[in-house]
């Protein structure tokens, strides 16, 4: 059996062909659990919802499960900014977004939501 040492360097994770150095997965859940819906107008000056994760690299999203458009992300190999743009979630609805970061994550939101409280946990 190899030792530990001989197989450095033997396998690489790779975006895009841009090596991830330490990988992860982020899935991101946003689900309206109150009592109406959370119009665009909900969002102070249309500022987006911005969600840092704090993470080395940035290296793109896997999947989003609401309406198109309404996820911006900062550039392959940048920093780890999520930005969700003003737009309807209805009562009940609930959005994932998935993405690839290098270094673990740290989630920061910053919410302009008027009216709106926000609630969170944390699931592995």
């Amino acid at each position: 059996m190899p030792e530990t040492s001989d197989v450095q360097g033997c396998l690489k994770l790779t975006f895009r062909d841009i090596e991830i150095t330490d990988p992860h997965l982020v899935r991101l859940t946003l689900k309206n659990v109150g009592p109406t819906d959370i119009a665009s107008d909900h969002f102070d000056a249309g500022t987006p919802l911005v969600i840092d994760l704090h993470c080395q690299r940035f290296f793109g999203l896997l999947g989003t499960g609401h309406p198109a458009g309404s996820t911006m992300t900062q550039s392959l190999g940048g920093p780890g900014l999520i930005e969700i743009r003003p737009v309807l979630l209805r009562r009940g609805d609930q959005w994932t977004i998935e993405a690839i970061i290098d270094g673990a994550p740290k989630p920061e939101l910053s919410s302009p939501l008027i009216d709106t409280d926000i609630v969170g946990g944390r699931r592995r």
